[in-house]
């Protein structure tokens, strides 16, 4: 079995913003022609909806597997935090240890259900997803509805901006150690993809429902009013949409300012011009 990664190396995987030398983290959203709640929601409630994992659009997201022991001691270990977990959940010494015999009898039974165990912990956790650059074509097609949408920029040194978490990209797919270590390195799966989503630049904030050190409402956490700090309209973005936008944005306690996306006529690229609003 693999060690452990440390904190040292999980912290130069996956680095906050400011260790990243972000300034800036970016938002892509597409606008509907009908009532966005969640538009509503982040520009006039001020508050920064997080995703569950089962609505992102990748399948393999959040979804554990673990590594198997390879030295008595490793096993010795596992089976004790079994035994631990089984006793804290109301079940009797004997059975417990009766279920752990079992497990060790059927360890791909027992993979099998850790497996499970970690999808059912993962699916509880709440994220929102940032990139670093706001003139990705791609993203643009992508998340930003061909160039009919927006894109949000936030100042990553202000919270939770600043506790997002850089994406590494590996083909391999992600295995976490068991028994589980009591820190940000639980995330770890959470922060891994496949190389096919490279092009992302993605950076993640995670939050769990009900954890101590966040104030949120079980799906948002509200922002302070300095948060967001430009508004980006697509290039194809159409004028009803664009005005609308804005006059929710003055409802809200944002302040930003805005800018129009235009196709260069040179280059695959695209620039903004400044509003005057």
């Amino acid at each position: 079995m693999a060690a452990q990664i440390t904190l040292e190396q999980f912290d130069r995987d996956h680095p906050h913003p400011g260790k990243a030398g972000k300034q800036s983290l970016f938002h892509f959203r597409r606008v509907l022609d009908v009532e966005d709640w969640l538009l509503e929601h982040l520009f006039v409630d001020g508050k920064l909806y997080h995703s569950a994992p089962s609505k992102l659009n990748d399948p393999f997201e959040c979804k554990p597997h673990y590594r198997k022991p390879d030295t008595e001691e490793e096993w010795k270990a596992l089976l004790v935090h079994i035994f631990k977990v089984f006793r804290e959940n109301g079940m009797r010494e004997e059975e417990a240890r009766r279920k752990v015999a079992e497990n060790l009898i059927h360890p791909e039974i027992l993979y099998q259900r850790l497996h499970q165990s970690g999808i059912e912990t993962f699916a509880e956790l709440r994220m929102c997803s940032f990139t670093t650059s706001n003139e990705n074509l791609l993203m643009w097609s992508h998340y930003g509805a061909s160039h009919t949408g927006i894109c949000v920029e936030f100042d990553a040194s202000i919270w939770p901006i600043s506790g997002a978490r850089k994406v590494k990209y590996q083909n391999r797919y992600p295995q976490m150690s068991y028994p589980p270590v009591e820190d940000e390195r639980n995330m770890q799966a959470a922060l891994i993809k496949s190389q096919a989503w490279e092009y992302e630049e993605e950076f993640r904030h995670i939050f769990a429902p009900g954890a101590d050190e966040f104030t949120s409402d079980g799906d948002s956490i509200s922002l302070h009013p300095e948060t967001i700090t430009g508004l980006y309209f697509g290039a194809d973005v159409g004028s009803q949409q664009r005005q609308r936008i804005i006059s929710m944005v003055k409802r809200g306690p944002f302040n930003p300012r805005y800018y129009q996306g235009v196709l260069s006529s040179s280059e695959f690229r695209i620039a903004f011009d400044e509003m005057k609003i």
